[in-house]
């Protein structure tokens, strides 16, 4: 058989004129929807195509997520050659259809075809379902209720494309945890018995998708709002950090681990009901801040000078925590986080707790200040005076930015998309605390946003 190559895929994302010439629109005009008018070499699949079109389907593809190609290639089937899975919309009806191709010889037979339920469809992902390298297709839909999705699993057997499950869910997270090379799918839900946030595992076995373990999330969890998995596998191989916004504010995380077939929430105290360890006012999520494979929680503690915990304008100094078994084991780096700004900087040792910060923001350019609070000072504690300043960051914004940056003395750190990033080292009269251009550039990190795929590691 040959396999389906560059060349396919070339075509495929060349978008050309095919469904204008076939008489059908392209669903909301998202080039990622058309699918093109295939070489001659593809011409069996260009009729098969054709068919389903003729029966008032439109492609379609998913809003979001790494796979929003409305044809696209996987193995399915697991035998090394990539099928082609198609997404189309009923013109008339708004069902949704997938279509499952591959090729024997010269043509394209159909391997089977599934209903899509949902008022959209959200992602499509591929999740490894025998140690083979098959996978099955897990559609995420939206539902008419948007507090909730819902997600179909569909796996390939002899008679076709089978629904292997079925299920509502809040978040959704794919991945191998035991590394038996087939991928676990855990899902987030509130359930109505406890009144709480639970996560359910499914593991796929014999062509189904079943329920293996479920653990609940701390009490007072709201909702989910990321996934994260360690990269180093523990004793019970990989962790799942689940970070959530809590119904009283900030954000609590629960570390859960399946052990033998059992989900475990390993932050969750002997009778204990939520993970209180991990809780901290701000809402910032976990981050492997060190690279040594597990995540790490940031704890917080308010900077001197700063009272009210709730202030929309106390700053924060975090300290990366690591945990094992549910309770702490040391800490991996302090840092000053500034999310909205783009940036944090890894908090001098040398600092401790005699620093605070200020940060400041108008017309396009906001400063913060790192500076030793002064006892006594009649202008107040964070007074910022002519010796006891150690350093400022500056974050250049707007359309102006690079005159503003070059006419205002800074030096540069770092530019990106949408802002330009400088500092400066005023004079103090703090020897022991003051930072090197060495040091400062070495402690800047720029925070870059991460793929938002809901549900795919």
């Amino acid at each position: 058989m040959k396999r389906l190559g560059k060349k396919f895929l070339a075509a495929a994302m060349a978008i050309v004129s095919a469904l204008s010439i076939s008489g059908c629109s392209v669903e909301s005009g998202d080039a990622l929807a058309s699918l093109p008018r295939l070489p001659g070499e593809y011409l069996a699949l260009q009729q098969e195509v054709d068919a389903i079109l003729a029966q008032g389907y439109i492609p379609t593809v998913a809003e979001s997520g790494q796979n929003r190609q409305a044809m696209q290639q996987q193995d399915i089937d697991g035998d090394g050659q990539k099928e082609i899975i198609s997404f189309y919309r009923s013109s008339t009806s708004g069902e949704y259809m997938i279509y499952v191709h591959k090729r024997q010889g010269d043509d394209y037979v159909e391997l089977g075809h599934a209903k899509g339920y949902g008022r959209y469809l959200k992602e499509v992902s591929y999740p490894r379902c025998q140690n083979n390298g098959a996978r099955a297709i897990a559609l995420s839909w939206g539902m008419e209720d948007d507090s909730a999705s819902g997600m179909s699993v569909h796996t390939l057997g002899s008679d076709g494309l089978n629904e292997a499950l079925a299920v509502r869910y809040s978040n959704s997270y794919i991945v191998d945890v035991n590394y038996d090379g087939v991928d676990e799918i855990f899902l987030t839900a509130f359930d109505r018995v406890s009144s709480a946030m639970v996560m359910t595992a499914y593991g796929f076995r014999n062509g189904e998708c079943t329920e293996i373990s479920q653990t609940p999330l701390s009490s007072d969890v709201k909702n989910v709002v990321k996934i994260t998995k360690s990269t180093k596998p523990g004793q019970w191989g990989l962790s799942l950090y689940v970070d959530s916004l809590t119904a009283t504010g900030g954000y609590i995380t629960d570390i859960v681990e399946l052990r033998s077939g059992v989900l475990t929430n390993t932050t969750l105290g002997s009778g204990s009901k939520r993970s209180a360890a991990t809780w901290r006012p701000v809402n910032i999520t976990c981050q492997d801040i060190d690279n040594d494979g597990m995540p790490e929680v940031p704890l917080a503690d308010m900077l001197p000078g700063y009272t009210d915990p709730e202030a929309a304008d106390t700053l924060w100094k975090l300290r990366w925590t690591r945990f094992e078994n549910g309770n702490t084991n040391g800490v991996a780096v302090e840092t000053f986080h500034s999310p909205a700004d783009g940036w944090y900087f890894q908090w001098p040792e040398t600092w401790g707790s005699n620093v605070s910060a200020q940060r400041k923001s108008e017309a396009g350019i906001i400063k913060t200040t790192f500076l030793v609070p002064v006892e006594g000072a009649e202008e107040g504690y964070l007074f910022q005076g002519s010796d006891n300043v150690l350093l400022q960051i500056w974050v250049f914004t707007g359309n102006n930015r690079q005159e503003y940056f070059a006419s205002s003395g800074m030096e540069w750190l770092y530019t990106s998309d949408n802002a330009i990033y400088g500092y400066s080292l005023p004079e103090n009269g703090y020897p022991q605390l003051s930072l090197s251009a060495d040091q400062v550039a070495r402690s800047f990190h720029a925070i870059t946003k991460e793929w938002a795929s809901e549900v795919f590691s």
